[in-house]
């Protein structure tokens, strides 16, 4: 983890330490998905800690143990040029999801996303069904 954030410009002890203490957080999820979505955000260019740590937190609100879908919605938000606010934003939203609905809201949001839906328009269409 160290080794791919400083590669990937988050350099400072600080920054590593906040990214750290964001992952350290609800430890009865799965650490590994978001390992990967740090991994992710890093490799798309964010590089602000605080940045990653919003995403971290909103990504740790979904309910349930496994984050494979939602960090794979994650990645498509990512690739179409969302910034970490409209990340945090529709994972918040997803969030709010049942655990029962989260993997279609999911596979939903990457759909829109790789289709480049603004997160405004993710989020209202999430909410609305």
């Amino acid at each position: 983890m160290l080794r791919l954030l400083v590669e990937n410009g988050v350099a400072d002890s600080e920054d590593i330490t906040r990214v750290l203490h964001a992952l350290g957080k609800h430890p009865g999820q799965d650490q590994s998905a978001k390992v990967r979505a740090v991994q992710v955000l890093v490799e798309h260019g964010m590089d602000d800690s605080a940045d990653i740590a919003r995403v971290l937190g909103a990504l740790a609100r979904c309910p349930g143990p496994n984050l494979a879908g939602e960090v794979r919605a994650l990645e498509s938000m990512v690739e179409n040029g969302m910034d970490a606010e409209a990340v945090a934003r529709v994972l918040r939203v997803l969030g709010e999801c049942p655990e029962q609905d989260l993997a279609s809201k999911a596979r939903a949001v990457r759909s829109m996303a790789s289709e480049g839906m603004e997160a405004e328009d993710i989020e209202r269409s999430i909410r609305g069904h």
